[in-house]
């Protein structure tokens, strides 16, 4: 600080009166620091020196001092922002405002100090956590999350006999250092030493049921008070401290003994990192490690961009660009001339000349049925519902699936029976409804239209899964059960303009955090993880996990976006995707206009035992945690986003009827404590 004294003086000395002592005292120092430092001539110098509005001078590379209204400050960059030492101790502040503004016009002017320079590109890195420092815990054993923590009685703590050799008799030095209980604020002696073979001695503190932190020890007990607060209500780890702090006063205990709330902090982040956290907990005992129902849904919960580490290799093999699904492939090959026109014919707009729809409608699968409706002038509602429905821009395989193909195709030949009701009520309620009320005549009329759905499915159908290739495990993925298999591929896709209608999300996200969470369910409401977003929420995040992750895609998708999914995966992998019914939730359903009804999950029978509302009700619990995991590093926010998932899968897991001895147990505390 001396030292940091003598340069500000020195770089000031325009600014002091000539007469001023501390300057005289400058010119002493300065002559025993040799050439170091020069003082500038004192000559005309006046200490009320006018200067327009502020001056900078550079002291180091990331350094530098503001001179405004006589008053001077140092200003640095700290954690991705610019910081000031004055008295406010705040980063937003006259000093750091004008650096802010230097920078955003460092390239219009060539006489800026080479710091603003310096400092710009420290504050367009972003940092990493491993530049931050953080305090370690000694203690390192792996804390069960069903434990039921114990309390010290004993003033001594002594570490155990050395691991290496088994030795006892090592000699050890003793510490008093401060111990947190719940209820309680005492001092214990804290042994530690060197065993003889070289090996470090140090209390864990599992057995004792402490957490060691090196100068000060925080109970088990404490710690899992929070925890359990945290995992069932978002409570904030500060309003924990507070309420901990008056528990004290109740007990007679004063506040003051209590360790900082930085302390605590990182206790607690040492203790969430000791906590094991079982890999079965993310799956379903009923589903299986590859469920065949899956609900999926974003959240807009995230972290800090500027701890936002590199997501890893996105694929070994991006050189060699894949070819998908086009759209003529996958429709029923109509131009959207005759699409327009027979819409509007059904929709009964008066200026649609019939004689014209009908010349257009030539060699198509639509010409016997717009000729015929022509001449009568009149088309039934079950066939203008049907029509509405397979003329949109949806693929045809959302229509009609791999269980119904057969039974729409023979109802070109003759009525249904009540088997093939049954079928089509389960698999394709757009024929269901359909073939309820067609006659006779229809099957004709009908014929060429399942002809060419025949043809568009068996073209669909002889497309093989593609070989994308090998990639590395991406560290923003918490999915346990789900491990990478393979690479996503490179697609031809990939380069193309998005259309008009844009495919990714239009949620409004916070402009300094990530994006935020897409969940993963099975239809018995258990999460099978996580992964955390860096970019806003698109039909490629679902895409990347089910071509990666799984060896074989679901069975049915239930997504709020699944219509757009369904055409982002035939244009890149149909072959991995053709069997996949893509379905949108009840709940979002009535924000679709434009697709086929065919998305509706309401129209399935099958499905009517299932919530496909879980992934939007499971988010909304982990919004709880919004007001304490939102400004986290990277690390400390995927561990307290999947110690919350776990533990809301154990809960969900008792009321599945599955649950092993340990997860029984915690299960009759929970509602012990709880109630429920």
């Amino acid at each position: 600080m001396r030292l940091m004294s003598f340069v500000l003086f020195f770089y000031f000395t325009d600014f002091l009166p000539s007469t001023c002592l501390h300057l005289e005292a400058v010119e002493q120092l300065g002559a025993e620091l040799d050439e170091w430092l020069t003082v500038s001539s004192l000559s005309g110098h006046e200490y009320t020196k006018a200067h327009q509005d502020f001056q900078l001078f550079s002291v180091s590379n990331d350094v530098l001092l503001v001179l405004k209204n006589n008053v001077f400050q140092s200003v640095y960059v700290s954690h991705g922002k610019l910081c000031c030492d004055c008295k406010t101790h705040h980063s937003h502040c006259d000093f750091t405002s004008i650096v802010q503004r230097s920078i955003n016009s460092l390239e219009n002017s060539a006489n800026n100090p080479d710091s603003l320079a310096v400092m710009s590109d420290l504050l367009d890195t972003p940092i990493t956590t491993n530049v931050l420092y953080q305090q370690k815990s000694i203690s390192s054993h792996s804390l069960s999350l069903f434990c039921n923590p114990v309390s010290i009685n004993q003033d001594c703590i002594m570490p155990s006999s050395c691991p290496v050799c088994g030795d006892g008799g090592a000699e050890l030095v003793s510490a008093v250092v401060p111990f947190f209980d719940s209820f309680s604020i005492s001092n214990k002696q804290l042994y530690h030493g060197r065993c003889k073979c070289g090996t470090t001695l140090n209390v864990d503190g599992y057995k004792e049921g402490v957490l060691n932190m090196g100068t000060y020890l925080v109970s088990h007990r404490l710690l899992a008070e929070y925890m359990m607060l945290f995992l069932q209500a978002g409570n904030s780890m500060y309003s924990f401290y507070e309420l901990w702090g008056w528990r004290l006063m109740i007990e007679n205990q004063s506040m003051l003994l209590r360790p900082s709330y930085s302390q605590f902090r990182l206790a607690w982040l040492s203790y969430l990192q000791l906590i094991e956290i079982k890999d079965e907990w993310f799956s379903c005992p009923h589903c299986g490690p590859h469920p065949n129902v899956v609900v999926c849904d974003g959240i807009s919960l995230g972290y800090p961009k500027r701890y936002v580490r590199s997501n890893g290799s996105a694929n070994a093999a991006e050189h060699i660009l894949l070819k998908g699904n086009s759209s003529t492939d996958r429709t029923l090959g109509i131009s959207a001339q005759v699409r327009k026109s027979v819409l509007k014919f059904m929709a009964k707009v008066d200026d649609v000349d019939v004689q014209s729809i009908s010349s257009i409608a030539q060699g198509t699968c639509l010409e016997k049925i717009v000729t015929h409706a022509s001449q009568a002038n009149h088309i039934p509602d079950y066939w203008i519902d049907l029509l509405t429905n397979i003329l949109k821009m949806s693929p045809i395989t959302s229509v009609v699936n791999q269980q119904a193909i057969d039974d729409v195709v023979s109802l070109g030949s003759k009525l249904p029976d009540s088997r093939t009701i049954y079928v089509l009520q389960h698999n394709s309620p757009i024929f269901f409804n359909f073939a309820k009320y067609m006659c006779e005549e229809d099957c004709q009329l009908v014929l060429p239209i399942c002809l060419r759905i025949l043809e568009v499915f068996n073209k669909l159908q002889n497309h093989k899964p593609h070989d994308t290739g090998s990639a590395a495990e991406q560290h923003l993925c918490c999915l346990p059960m789900l491990p990478q298999l393979c690479g996503r591929g490179s697609y031809v896709a990939d380069s193309l303009q998005p259309s008009k209608h844009s495919l990714s999300c239009s949620k409004v996200f916070h402009s300094s955090l990530t994006p935020g969470l897409f969940t993963l369910h099975c239809q018995h409401g258990i999460c099978y993880g996580f992964q955390a977003l860096d970019k806003v929420e698109s039909p490629n995040t679902a895409f990347t996990i089910f071509r990666t992750r799984f060896p074989k895609a679901p069975s049915v998708i239930i997504y709020d976006n699944a219509c757009h999914l369904h055409l982002y995966s035939l244009n890149r992998d149909p072959g991995f995707f053709k069997n996949t019914q893509f379905l949108v939730d009840k709940f979002h359903w009535k924000n679709h206009k434009g697709c086929s009804d065919a998305y509706n999950a309401r129209l399935y029978p099958a499905l009517a035992g299932v919530n496909t509302q879980v992934a939007e009700q499971s988010n909304s619990r982990l919004n709880r945690l919004r007001g304490t995991v939102s400004y986290m590093t990277e690390c400390n926010f995927m561990k307290s986003v999947k110690l919350f998932v776990s533990y809301k899968n154990i809960l969900q897991r008792a009321t599945v009827g599955v649950k092993s001895s340990q997860e029984e147990e915690y299960v009759v505390r929970h509602r012990n404590i709880f109630g429920r």
